[in-house]
């Protein structure tokens, strides 16, 4: 009977084991999803207006680079900041949705960027609004090449009276 009954006891507690590793997957898989929801709900709710008048707080992402959710005229526009881009560089996408004629664009401008060399045309935006920060009559780009990411170059940061950096926001004041 000995010899039936050790070999019983074995195999229930290593069942017994994989079902407590088991339930302890799920509840790890759950625990991750509900952070998940609620990280996103917190991006989704993210605002970027800060304390007083025209400043705007930025979010750092997942990517560790600030994004900006602008207003141009009218069309909301994401940004990711790039303080390395000398002006704003938009993809002919976002320049299209904000009433740029891409048929009347002259690509006469070499530029040089992360992914290589490309041409841009010049554009004069009549105002770019972050939170309560507006920057008014900027100059940018339209990129020839297949911008992946319109980007919130110098053109936009050095017309503003201060930008800051506190961990994982940013802090833009006009």
């Amino acid at each position: 009977m000995m010899k039936v009954a050790i070999p019983v006891f074995i195999v229930v507690c290593v069942s017994v084991a994989v079902a407590i590793r088991a339930n302890n997957q799920i509840e790890a898989s759950e625990s991750a999803a509900v952070a998940e929801a609620a990280e996103e709900e917190r991006r989704a709710s993210f605002r970027p207006e800060a304390p007083g008048p025209n400043a705007a707080v930025l979010r750092k992402g997942d990517d560790n680079h600030f994004w900006a959710d602008t207003n141009i005229n009218g069309t909301r526009v994401r940004f990711m900041v790039d303080t390395g881009a000398s002006m704003v560089a938009l993809t002919r996408n976002d320049a299209r949705r904000i009433g740029v004629d891409l048929d009347e664009l002259d690509y006469q401008y070499e530029v040089r960027t992360a992914g290589g060399g490309t041409r841009g045309a010049f554009v004069l935006l009549d105002e770019i609004r972050v939170g309560n920060v507006e920057v008014e009559d900027v100059e940018a780009l339209v990129l020839e090449s297949d911008l992946q990411q319109s980007l919130l170059g110098m053109s936009f940061m050095g017309k503003l009276h201060s930008y800051e950096v506190r961990s994982s926001s940013m802090i833009i004041r006009e």
